[in-house]
């Protein structure tokens, strides 16, 4: 959806980004083409300048001798479809005077998709106009692989237009046969062993992929997309991760708060299944039995997006906290993205999530679904310690145990990694029966900083040495002195100065008039954001920055005050940042 008066926004680059790494074939509608000012051609160029797609107006809006919308005239097919008093379109001849825009922007369509398509481009260098068929043929298989973009035009509010646009979506749009199949992965080999998925038939075994639990109307509702088969309601399905059986009691169809029980689902379909109590997002769901399931894989599992803001909830007093546990488990349940966990110590739970938006959406469901108050802290952002250089550990343990002496010496080493991984070299002398103990130890050992104690980005770990005690050769002393190596090597890390702190950054695009542009942006330099690229168009600049999360905590409210309310932002994670040492001493970190 784009503006016909102010063209692509921020907002709309973020959607433009989201569409580009997934690679989702587009079709645009320019909206509000009965506004003072509108300009959908001008509206179609934004699209490329600022989302570099090969946007194609399809369609051009129909404005009478006052200026007023009254329909849309059809650059496929050369007609004007003018909507009446009771919004019915009907389809009549070009009007005389619009003839050579319409036929300027096909032959511009021509040109762009001949270019492409072979077949039409033998039509258009012999002098052959193209048909409707043609040329839909040639803009639908541009679309799907993302090298053009059908532009439509209309008024949504007065439904001017918006029959072509879901005519575009039928028309160029693939449909589950046609689109990207998602991977899917040996359960017992994650990540190693990819599998072809069934052909997305409604006679192909079942595969269904959960992409949100909810709660509603007293019930927790699984929302799948069906990717092959079909699911009707009272079979029993299989679900990989937990390896167990659960039975669908109803599969509903739900459109805001209209509910329909459609008993069956088919390949293609968005539905939500009741009585799977077990299921959370990313599962997969599939036919057939433990023994014997019909796709004897899972769907390659969700992309969950790190936490980088923080805050504390307790109850309002003793009687709500089992209340506030069971809620949270809950949302933790439905949303992978959102953690909560509990301090035994302080009776009070730390609950994480992406952002600032995010953490007060998520937590405010306590108060309106859950019927709770609890006590909610204010956000804070999750830094974390990383290593910048190598270091050297090793660890002995020697204990009694069960009656005889045992105990094992370790050595190893540490690197900077972005996730923590084990590794053993050859020769190590560690037993393969022992290994895997001690790469779980050694995972749960790394996840805290030397530091501060502050979560770790990574380590590589490499066991170089290990041997036991001659007839006391134990796992508790090989982890143990494994945990050993790893906390002395973090220590020599920490001592040689090779561990940083990092906190969460974000893009920011601001867009506002010419005339506050200077506070803004002397805002940003405050928020200790490094300024990019500041872009001018006649009346408005567009100011790109990077800086620390932290800085902006409530920054759509600043951005409002600045701008009396015409400036808009977006933010957006980009990554982590060093944390300058002087810095750390300001905050009470300290140094070294």
């Amino acid at each position: 959806m784009v503006d016909a008066v102010a063209g692509v926004q921020a907002q709309t680059e973020t959607i433009g980004r989201q569409l580009a790494r997934a690679a989702v074939p587009i079709v645009a509608f320019v909206n509000k083409c009965d506004r003072p000012g509108a300009d959908a051609l001008a509206a179609a160029a934004t699209l490329r300048a600022r989302l570099g797609i090969a946007a194609l107006p399809i369609a051009y809006p129909w404005y009478d001798a006052g200026g007023a919308l009254v329909g849309v005239l059809d650059v496929v097919e050369p007609a004007a479809v003018r909507y009446g008093a009771d919004g019915e379109p009907r389809r009549e001849a070009l009007p005389e005077a619009l003839r050579d825009e319409v036929f300027v922007l096909r032959a511009e369509l021509c040109d762009a998709l001949a270019a492409r398509d072979e077949r039409l481009f033998e039509l258009v260098a012999a002098g052959r106009e193209p048909t409707a068929a043609e040329l839909t043929r040639a803009l639908r298989a541009a679309t799907l692989v993302r090298e053009a973009v059908p532009v439509v035009v209309g008024a949504a509010l007065r439904g001017i237009g918006v029959q072509a646009a879901l005519d575009a979506l039928v028309a160029y749009l693939p449909d589950p046969r046609e689109g990207p199949r998602p991977s899917a992965l040996a359960p017992e080999a994650l990540g190693s062993v990819p599998l072809a998925l069934p052909a997305p038939s409604h006679a192909a075994p079942l595969v269904a992929f959960v992409f949100k639990v909810q709660t509603a109307r007293q019930r927790d509702l699984v929302f799948v997309r069906v990717l092959a088969g079909t699911v009707r309601a009272g079979e029993s399905l299989w679900n990989p991760r937990i390896r167990r059986m659960e039975r669908v009691l109803d599969v509903l169809r739900l459109h805001a708060d209209n509910v329909e029980d459609v008993r069956v689902a088919f390949a293609g379909d968005i539905v939500a299944l009741s009585g799977l109590g077990s299921a959370v997002t990313g599962d997969t769901l599939v036919a057939g039995a433990e023994d014997a399931p019909r796709f004897p894989g899972v769907l390659a599992p969700l992309v969950e997006a790190a936490p980088v803001l923080s805050l504390t909830v307790e109850p309002r007093d003793g009687e709500e906290r089992e209340p506030l546990r069971r809620a949270l488990a809950q949302l933790v349940r439905e949303d992978p993205s959102f953690h909560a966990d509990e301090d035994p110590h302080s009776g009070q739970w730390t609950a994480r999530g992406m952002g600032e938006l995010h953490l007060e959406v998520t937590l405010g469901r306590l108060t309106r679904e859950y019927a709770l108050a609890p006590r909610i802290g204010r956000p804070r952002v999750t830094f974390r310690e990383a290593l910048t250089a190598g270091a050297a550990g090793a660890g002995a343990v020697e204990r009694a145990l069960q009656g005889h002496e045992a105990g094992a010496e370790v050595a190893l080493a540490i690197a900077p990694a972005p996730a923590t991984v084990v590794q053993f070299t050859e020769g190590s002398g560690v037993p393969e029966g022992r290994r895997a103990a001690i790469a779980a130890a050694l995972t749960a050992e790394a996840a805290a900083g030397p530091r501060f104690g502050l979560p770790l980005v990574g380590a590589a770990v490499t066991v170089t040495a290990g041997r036991a005690r001659p007839g006391g050769d134990a796992e508790a002393v090989w982890t143990q002195a494994a945990v050993a190596a790893l906390r002395d090597a973090l220590r020599a890390a920490a001592a040689a100065g090779a561990v940083a702190v990092h906190e969460p950054l974000v893009d920011v695009v601001v867009e506002t008039p010419e005339a506050f542009s200077s506070s803004v942006i002397g805002d940003l330099q405050a928020r200790r954001a490094v300024l990019g690229a500041v872009e001018s168009s006649p009346g408005v600049r567009r100011i790109h920055a990077r800086g620390p999360l932290a800085g902006f905590f409530g920054y759509t409210t600043a951005l409002r005050s600045l701008s009396q309310g015409r400036a808009v932002g977006t933010l957006a994670p980009a990554g982590s940042g060093l944390v300058p040492e002087d810095e750390l001493r300001d905050r009470g970190l300290g140094g070294w």
